[in-house]
């Protein structure tokens, strides 16, 4: 890497700027978070507990809607490297560490972007800031959305997607980083990446009026899948097979509320806008960024006219066209990118409904939150806002100019910090419940400001944090069932809760706040017509559960007579028994059984998996034996020259 130096300072900085952001969180560090914070939690638990407890790949989640796909979840993280940090400290330290590293490594990856495009050194952090410390992230990161951890990444994406299109070597990095995206948890961070690069590929290659764009991406997106086959091949599995998710009632954006989200100064988590969060409408970046892109346009605009000739050659650089004369098709392309898809964030808030356009596209019906797509509108601002203000930064200029990129730049700090950092102060406030006699309580008095619910609390939960080994189970979040450790509200958030404190109790909840999800066909304990988690279809004999895990369980069963053993967990083709064969009986897993005792081991193991992983390591091994081969042979020096 280039001047190195260099970016051991910025990742310094930005990782000072990121602590400060996130500082109230490290105030009660072992503390639960509220809104969303539980159900994340819950979908990053149950495979720690997976790998961890019971030494199994976490490929099923029996503690959702009566059986789930594990790995092939839409918010599965278990690929991911940053799961390592849950996997060492724990789910709620874990998120925690994880959200901080991603602030550090987005800013760092914007910072380098921009000076890729021909920066200086001061002004591009102005555009770090403006990417990693603003609204949009924090507010996400505040209210538990840990599957965008991963969206702030983007700049190193788009970095190698830049220098891949003079350098084919480069679209590896790149499709790596949206395999990080894919391995992560959620689709949205993957699903915006691919538009935007889809959209920036085809406007390239207009401008540039050559294909090397969509070469460089058909490469990327090839990488990705092949490499990410172990990912990818369970989750088209869950998108074949899984329950209908409900179409998102939002279908546009109005200007004001776009415009309020950028700059209004008084956003707050626990109000709410129709029927979403304000975190769904809010990415504050404040007035002065948005002021400095204005002036961009507007000096650009004017000098690029002077420095053509008659023929509208480009007689001279100006700032607009700078040493990276290589990426002029780029910078417009971006400008052009950003400009879509500030379009496509209004909706049907306009005339012509370019979101409703894109959603008759395959996996796009069901887009949450349009608003969500101004991130990419925010990535295309910062380098011409860094650009602009090089123009202070140049050889020559008196030292009170070159100062003004410094001021600037630390004027949008502070003023970031204490517009964003203020997120994180009354999130986590739900301390670890006590043991105490077999029973916890959680009083924090703290609840009683910010929930709907402050009438549950003190919120009973027995033996949470001893991992109990009892019987797993299932239930209902059912109002008034003795013996539960959950809230009884129905609201989103108490749901949320309520599903880890039961996971954390061994007992699966049925109607747990989950989206994606197999059509359920398990019943709870309250439900007319359960008998067990295990039972025998004639009602003769006797099935016990003696060993339970997530992948595998193993029954005992006595009989008189041939019969059908039936376990209470949704059915799906990866289920296997041991010297059996198991099909679904009314949407449940069965195998017949003979007559006298047996123990039957069922264990979890789908195709789609083993498909996946034999895709992805002969493409890794044919990637290595490729590395080697080329690996004396002489290359060509990288075009542009990237700092």
């Amino acid at each position: 890497m280039k001047n190195w130096r260099e970016h051991l300072v910025a990742l310094i900085i930005f990782t000072i700027a990121s602590v400060l952001l996130a500082l109230p969180i490290f105030e009660h560090f072992n503390h639960w978070g509220r809104l969303d914070w539980p159900q994340f939690y819950t979908w990053y638990d149950v495979p720690r507990t997976t790998i961890l407890k019971y030494k199994q790949i976490p490929l099923w989640n029996p503690y959702s809607w009566g059986g789930n796909l594990g790995l092939g979840h839409t918010h599965d993280g278990t690929l991911s490297p940053f799961f390592l940090f849950v996997l060492v400290f724990g789910v709620v330290k874990g998120l925690k560490i994880w959200m901080v590293v991603s602030t550090v490594l987005g800013g760092w990856g914007m910072w380098a972007l921009v000076r890729s495009f021909g920066a200086g050194k001061i002004s591009s952090y102005f555009s770090g800031f403006v990417w990693a410390l603003g609204g949009y992230f924090a507010m996400h990161f505040a209210v538990g959305h840990a599957d965008h951890f991963t969206q702030i990444l983007l700049p190193w994406l788009y970095l190698f997607y830049l220098k891949s299109l003079h350098n084919l070597r480069y679209a590896l990095p790149a499709a790596l980083v949206l395999i990080l995206m894919a391995f992560s948890g959620n689709p949205y961070p993957f699903i915006i990446s691919l538009l935007f690069l889809g959209f920036h590929s085809l406007i390239c290659a207009a401008v540039k009026r050559n294909l090397g764009p969509i070469r460089s991406l058909v490469l990327i997106l090839a990488l990705t899948f092949f490499l990410g086959a172990v990912r990818f091949f369970p989750l088209l599995d869950m998108m074949v097979r899984g329950a209908a998710v409900k179409k998102d009632v939002l279908t546009g954006t109005d200007i004001y509320k776009l415009w309020g989200g950028l700059v209004f100064r008084g956003q707050e988590l626990h109000a709410h806008l129709g029927n979403y969060g304000t975190w769904e409408f809010a990415a504050y970046i404040g007035l002065l960024p948005l002021a400095v892109f204005a002036l961009a346009l507007v000096d650009g605009f004017i000098r690029s006219m002077r420095k053509r000739g008659p023929a509208g050659e480009i007689i001279e650089e100006s700032w607009l066209f700078s040493s990276a004369a290589q990426l002029q098709s780029e910078k417009w392309a971006l400008a052009a990118t950003g400009t879509l898809f500030f379009f496509l964030t209004l909706g049907d808030k306009i005339s012509i409904d370019l979101l409703g356009i894109l959603r008759l596209l395959p996996g796009l019906r069901f887009f949450h939150s349009p608003f969500r797509l101004i991130i990419v509108s925010i990535l295309a601002i910062c380098p011409w806002v860094g650009l602009f203000l090089t123009k202070w930064e140049l050889p020559g200029k008196r030292i009170i100019y070159k100062a003004l990129p410094l001021i600037l730049s630390c004027i949008l700090l502070g003023d970031l910090l204490s517009q964003n950092s203020r997120h994180f102060q009354d999130i986590f406030i739900i301390p670890p419940p006590e043991i105490a006699t077999g029973k916890a309580y959680i009083t924090d008095p703290t609840l009683l400001e910010h929930h709907k619910w402050a009438e549950k609390v003190p919120l009973l939960v027995a033996d949470v944090g001893q991992r109990p080994s009892r019987q797993f189970s299932q239930k209902h979040l059912a109002e008034n069932s003795a013996g539960l450790s959950y809230f009884a509200s129905r609201d989103i958030e108490s749901k949320a809760l309520a599903m880890y404190l039961n996971f954390l109790q061994n007992v699966g909840t049925l109607d747990s706040y989950d989206p994606a999800h197999l059509p359920q066909y398990a019943l709870g304990q309250e439900d007319e017509g359960y008998r067990g988690e295990a039972f025998m279809l004639s009602g003769e004999g006797s099935a016990e559960m003696i060993k339970f895990s997530p992948n595998k369980f193993i029954i005992k069963t006595s009989t008189s007579a041939p019969d059908t053993l039936i376990i209470n967990q949704n059915f799906h083709p990866g289920w296997r028994a041991k010297g059996g064969r198991v099909q679904a009986h009314q949407g449940l897993i069965s195998t017949k059984v003979s007559s006298g005792e047996q123990i039957i081991t069922f264990y979890f193991l789908p195709l789609s998996f083993l498909l996946g992983v034999a895709l992805t390591l002969a493409t890794s091994v044919g990637l290595i034996v490729l590395f080697i081969r080329r690996k004396h042979k002489p290359c060509l020096p990288d075009k542009p020259q990237f700092p």
